[in-house]
């Protein structure tokens, strides 16, 4: 009998390697659940992420994309993108980290290195 792959994953992919790669991912998405950042370390990351988005921000590719996400599931995800950062605590990031590691309301996407 045939094995069939999930979709997107190369025909020389064993599932096997498949399933420990994620049973992987998804213990350091919950040992990530555990971590708590001082709110120091949750300042300086918003901060960051602030400053990425604002270079994102003057870039017309950026743009695009986010017109053509900008209702992704229901809620609009760029509108007042960066005071959205702002509301970032850390019972969401747990909370994120938390379903991420359960795998039940997400779907991967990895890329290989240099593609």
């Amino acid at each position: 009998m045939e094995r069939v792959l999930p979709e997107g994953f190369g025909s020389d992919t064993h599932q096997a390697d498949v399933m420990s790669a994620l049973a992987v991912l998804r213990q350091a998405l919950s040992n990530m659940a555990d971590i708590k950042m001082s709110a120091s370390e949750l300042k300086a990351c918003k901060n960051y992420i602030k400053g990425e988005l604002s270079v994102s921000l003057d870039n017309p590719a950026w743009w695009i994309k986010a017109l053509n996400m900008r209702y992704l599931g229901g809620k609009d995800m760029y509108s007042n993108i960066l005071s959205k950062a702002d509301g970032i605590n850390m019972n969401k990031i747990q909370n994120m980290f938390n379903a991420l590691s359960k795998g039940t309301r997400v779907e991967y996407v990895t890329k290989a290195k240099g593609i």
